[in-house]
């Protein structure tokens, strides 16, 4: 029995060995992989930080091509910024020459082609212009267009002819947005009742307030509501989706004779030359004090670039600020605000990396 004892003991011994030299190789197998994984981590990561680094170089270059415009009034396709971007593979867009359902007012709603062309889903019908005064009311204004906007108007629709980054127009903008505006930037209810009211009487008069003028009209409330509140044209004809412009150019309040004929001429113009102001209103035909053109005008103020990596991307949006515009302190090249050509200046007001 002892013998029998000694080797039940040596056999036991030998299992208890196996099953620590097991766990041991399992323990060490574990801890290398653990520290595999770990450096994979780092790698990653290091990797994920250097493309970001990459990624930003490219954008703030891209950003300072901005001022090899040699007609910095007007933007076209033409302007040396799209050919740079094209061979790099970098995305620029205009992105406000479209309509904003932040500021957009019931007179272009209810334009026939502009009605057809949004095409807002079942159940608005003809309450769009309501829809929208509500969702504002309730909500606010929205930088997405697709939390803020896509119960009401289908992917296709916003991604081809509706913006969220674009300045409210004092003649153009809904009184109510306007309204709702000045409550945002003041937290001033009643004085926001008493602009809507002054906003109301100037459209009951048919006035229109010009770039000039904006600061008389404004009057202390110019600091706070400008730039955002101003009276530049709204879309860059050299950019504008042919729908939307077709829609504008034949509105009866405009009273333009053939509006298909010159809406055929502006777009073959502007497939080959950079349309200026003066050739604008030359093509369209009417005096300068006429509200096309605040619709119409030849520069675009909200850019969206796309700087594409190999395992990710960073998307920004670029604000050019209005010629009244003066910089504060801290915001020169390198801060909030950048400077192109001629005294232009721009702002990132979004950045946006994925992976």
């Amino acid at each position: 029995m002892r013998r029998a004892s000694t080797s039940a003991t040596v056999g036991s011994a030998a299992v208890n060995l196996f099953a620590v030299l097991f766990f041991l190789i399992v323990v060490a197998g574990s801890a290398g992989m653990l520290v595999r994984r770990l450096n994979e981590s780092i790698h990653s990561s290091e990797s994920r930080e250097q493309e970001r680094v990459e990624l930003d170089t490219a954008m703030s270059t891209a950003i300072e091509k901005f001022s090899d415009d040699a007609t910095p009034d007007s933007d076209a396709i033409s302007d040396p910024i799209h050919e740079w971007c094209n061979v790099r593979n970098i995305g620029i867009s205009d992105i406000s020459s479209r309509i904003a359902p932040n500021w957009v007012a019931s007179d272009l709603l209810r334009l026939p082609e502009i009605a057809r062309l949004i095409d807002a889903r079942d159940g608005f019908g003809g309450d769009l212009v309501l829809v929208l005064k509500q969702q504002r009311d309730r909500s606010g204004f929205f930088s997405d267009l697709e939390s803020g906007y896509g119960a009401i108007f289908p992917k296709p629709v916003r991604d081809r002819y509706l913006t969220a980054f674009a300045y409210a127009n004092i003649n153009l903008t809904d009184e109510d947005a306007l309204r709702r505006l000045y409550e945002v930037r003041t937290s001033d209810y009643a004085a926001a009742q008493l602009f809507q009211t002054k906003i109301r009487t100037l459209r009951n008069e048919v006035k229109i307030v010009a770039e000039g003028e904006l600061i008389g009209f404004l009057g202390a409330d110019y600091d706070r509501l400008f730039p955002v509140v101003n009276a530049l044209p709204c879309w860059n004809v050299n950019f504008l989706p042919l729908p939307i412009l077709y829609a504008i150019i034949s509105s009866p309040k405009f009273g333009i004779a053939d509006p298909q004929i010159v809406c055929d001429a502006i777009d073959a113009r502007r497939q080959t030359h950079e349309i200026g102001s003066e050739e604008l209103q030359s093509l369209i035909g009417l005096p300068a004090a006429s509200l096309l053109y605040q619709y119409i005008g030849t520069a675009t103020w909200f850019w969206q670039i796309d700087v594409h990596g190999a395992g990710g991307s960073l998307s920004v949006v670029l604000c050019r600020l209005p010629p009244e515009w003066t910089p504060r302190a801290g915001e020169g090249p390198g801060g909030n605000a950048q400077e192109g050509s001629r005294g232009r200046w721009f702002r990132v007001v979004s950045r946006r990396y994925s992976q």
